[in-house]
């Protein structure tokens, strides 16, 4: 029962998250924000690395 789908974890943290202070959920949210701004910036360098 411990072994389940990501999905489920996932589905609960977003059922708890309204529960959660709104100080971690600023958190969460700024790291969501770091990391798709890491990824886009890692794509554009590999597109120029990629071009030249």
């Amino acid at each position: 029962m411990q072994h389940q789908f990501p999905s489920l974890t996932l589905t609960t943290f977003i059922l708890i998250s309204p529960l959660t202070p709104i100080y971690l959920n600023f958190l969460f949210s700024v790291f969501i924000l770091l990391l798709c701004f890491f990824f886009y910036y890692s794509t554009k360098d590999v597109r120029k690395s990629l071009c030249i």
